[in-house]
């Protein structure tokens, strides 16, 4: 019975210790698929817009959907935009918004305002922490700041 005992008492720290917190999943982000409508709530709420044009067989546009679109920094911060994703190469009126912007390369990222005028454009698969000080540089040259996008601290 002591001995019994004993294990219990010393197995109890080591399953506590291996036992993992839980952790709050953040909503994923709210990506809308049509750039019109987008726009039209853009200024119905005014929030600034996101949009990423991608590509089916983009490398880096699947990075950015395995990494940085599922970090939960990026999706809280996501709830400030309003948030579209356009296939570039995909339906008559997406190929046209394509052409419009000029794109040179995929995943192209643009951040607008309300009323469609460009704030930021940047291309390429961009990790959690680039992302967000891009996309604080568009809020600030639209004169909207959020308490959602943290400032980043760097090693030194």
């Amino acid at each position: 019975m002591k001995n019994l005992l004993l294990c219990s008492l010393l197995l109890v720290p080591a399953v506590v210790a291996s036992a993992k917190p839980a952790t709050k999943k953040a909503a994923p982000v709210a990506w809308r698929t049509d750039f019109d409508s987008a726009l039209k709530e853009a200024r119905r709420t005014h929030k600034p817009v996101f949009v990423d044009f991608y590509t089916d067989w983009c490398g880096a546009c699947k990075y950015l959907d395995a990494t940085t679109y599922r970090d939960p920094k990026f999706a809280l911060a996501s709830r400030n935009w309003v948030m579209v994703r356009v296939n570039a190469e995909k339906g008559a009126r997406n190929i046209q918004i394509a052409q419009k912007y000029r794109l040179e390369g995929y995943p192209t990222l643009l951040m607008l305002d309300p009323n469609g005028k460009k704030l930021n454009q940047i291309a390429g698969a961009y990790p959690t922490e680039m992302m967000l000080a891009e996309m604080k540089k568009a809020q600030s040259a639209n004169g909207v700041m959020s308490a959602q996008i943290a400032p980043t601290r760097h090693a030194g």
